[in-house]
């Protein structure tokens, strides 16, 4: 009989979180000038509320220097609805299910995919993150875990989320999205054990965007940052 569906979630974002801060500061700046000087000029209390008018917007700009009237746009982000394959490949599902949930192993260190970076990225075919400790990873098991020969069995697809390895039995807590569009993907096919697909419309959109519009850095790193903001861990 099927085990009840397991799902989880990760926000991931991707851009230059620098320019992200920068125009996050002059937006909030912006904002507390308005509310110091609405009644002087005559503006309504909020930068949303003035935002909508062009007359207001542009004596803004002219009384303020640096001024931001529209909210910071520099990082893309979407939530990853995820279903698990918890029959095929129970063990290695809840190894990403509590590191999306935040695990705190018998040291008390406490491992969490939530504001890790996704460091390599190969466009059409995966972009890869989870290290959650800064040292290549780690397991809810302590180290590395074997696989599951169910969840070999699985082919990938765009979506599907997997256990990286550096070769058999390696799996720890990195992990890669399919960004491949084939039928069949045999350079990965059988050797990575597949623990999830992402399911929901939007989370697939933002994939394929992000695949299409993520700049290509030196060898296989991303020229921009792509992080997950939040994750988390429920039943259904």
């Amino acid at each position: 009989m099927p085990s009840q569906a397991q799902k989880c979630h990760l926000v991931v974002a991707y851009g230059d979180r620098n320019e992200e801060r920068r125009q996050r500061e002059r937006y909030e700046a912006t904002a507390a000038f308005v509310r110091d000087n609405a009644q002087i000029f005559g503006w309504p209390d909020t930068l949303a509320e003035l935002a909508t008018s062009e007359a207001h917007s542009s004596l803004l700009v002219e009384t303020f220097e640096d001024a931001r009237v529209v909210p910071p746009d520099a990082i893309t982000s979407c939530r990853l609805d995820i279903e698990l394959e918890v029959d095929a490949a129970p063990r290695a599902c809840r190894n990403f299910m509590e590191l999306c949930a935040t695990h705190t192993n018998k040291q008390g260190v406490r491992l969490s995919y939530k504001e890790t970076a996704f460091h390599r990225f190969v466009r059409g075919f995966c972009i890869q993150g989870g290290d959650v400790n800064g040292r290549g990873g780690d397991s809810i098991y302590g180290g590395t875990f074997k696989d599951e020969r169910g969840g070999l069995k699985l082919g990938h697809s765009f979506g599907s989320i997997s256990m990286a390895n550096g070769g058999r039995d390696t799996n720890r807590s990195q992990f890669f999205i399919c960004l491949s569009r084939d039928e069949r993907n045999p350079s990965i096919d059988g050797k990575h054990v597949v623990v999830g697909r992402v399911t929901n419309d939007d989370g697939l959109l933002f994939l394929g965007r992000m695949d299409e519009e993520l700049g290509q850095g030196d060898g296989e790193t991303p020229a921009q940052d792509v992080y997950v903001v939040d994750s988390g861990a429920c039943s259904s």
